[in-house]
């Protein structure tokens, strides 16, 4: 019987090429704290799904997993740290960096948005295996921020830096936002079932 409220901290290693971890382990609430890189998960018997740091999830009530399996189709081994638990545990971590660097700022740099689009005024296309790059420059301004939306209703987007390391993953409907003026590459991976339709939209300061 699940206690009525418990917080579980663990950190692992999923061994490269295809490995896996199984982790017993009763909860309601997942959260990666930190990760190598993007991961696929299980819960109990259950089909496997994407997953990398900052993400959680909650079950609906009376919901509970009794088994965690971590699965690595990465060269590279991968360090996870997580919680599980029967309630939800609050990371407040970026909102207290955000309300120290508001403390301790005195005047905000003028930016404007800079959008990525097609001919047409839409967002940006990729067929299947097809990349885009967008430098992190403009002219000689330096960008400080991206945020790259993927529109598609199944489908990821893979981000790369500039030296072609994986930078991160756009789940399908969601957005990927990162400070950097570094060149991005997105990805259309080969893997994915069609063309998958992105926008992306950059902050420089004027």
């Amino acid at each position: 019987m699940i206690k009525k409220s418990f917080c579980s901290h663990k950190a692992l290693i999923i061994p490269a090429s295809n490995g896996v971890v199984r982790v017993n382990v009763e909860g309601s609430f997942f959260l990666c704290k930190e990760s190598d890189d993007t991961f696929q998960m299980s819960l109990d018997n259950g089909e496997k799904f994407d997953f990398e740091a900052g993400l959680s999830f909650e079950l609906k009530e009376g919901d509970f997993f009794k088994v965690i399996t971590f699965f690595n189709s990465t060269a590279s081994d991968i360090s996870v740290e997580f919680y599980a638990a029967n309630g939800n545990v609050k990371d407040s971590r970026f909102n207290n960096l955000v309300e120290r660097n508001t403390a301790i700022s005195i005047t905000a740099i003028p930016t404007r948005v800079v959008v990525t689009e097609d001919s047409l005024g839409n967002g940006l296309t990729l067929s299947l295996a097809e990349q885009a790059t967008i430098p992190g420059t403009l002219g000689t301004k330096k960008r400080k921020q991206i945020v790259i939306t993927n529109e598609s209703t199944d489908d990821n987007l893979v981000i790369l830096n500039s030296a072609g390391g994986r930078a991160g993953v756009v789940f399908a409907e969601t957005a990927w936002t990162l400070e950097t003026n570094d060149t991005l590459i997105i990805l259309n991976p080969g893997t994915n079932t069609g063309d998958v339709v992105c926008s992306v939209s950059e902050t420089y300061p004027t």
